[in-house]
């Protein structure tokens, strides 16, 4: 008997977007192992040039003010919905996420999305039983 020990190679779902934007608000995102739908409530606007401020990834893309969106998270069997919202305090970004069967409860953070994104990780996993 043969054996082959080459490692297996899984193919991963490439991911898709299926939205009608701006048309409408609804944004729906998969990929191999979760799915995700945005519900775009505010876009927000830009603020002057002199204190815009950019998302530091390869882009740089704007980060606008007043800008709500409220999106699923998780697997359907646990998923959550939660709202995040970026509006500019003294001239910075300030971003929250709200949860809560009615938005009740919230994180924030100066720094990030993604720091605030963790900021809600760490409640989550604090409120398991």
């Amino acid at each position: 008997m043969e054996t082959n020990d080459a490692p297996l190679s899984v193919k991963k779902k490439r991911p898709v977007e299926i939205h009608n934007y701006p048309k409408e608000s609804i944004i729906q995102y998969s990929d191999s192992e979760r799915s995700y739908t945005y519900n775009i409530i505010k876009e927000g606007t830009y603020p002057p040039a002199a204190y815009l401020k950019y998302t530091k990834g390869q882009k740089g893309f704007r980060i606008p003010d007043n800008y709500e969106v409220e999106t699923s998270l998780r697997k359907p069997k646990t998923r959550q919905i939660v709202k995040c919202i970026i509006k500019y305090v003294e001239k910075k970004p300030v971003y929250w996420v709200y949860y809560g069967d009615k938005f009740q409860y919230h994180v924030k953070s100066e720094k990030s999305s993604s720091d605030v994104a963790c900021l809600y990780a760490k409640v989550c996993t604090l409120q398991k039983p």
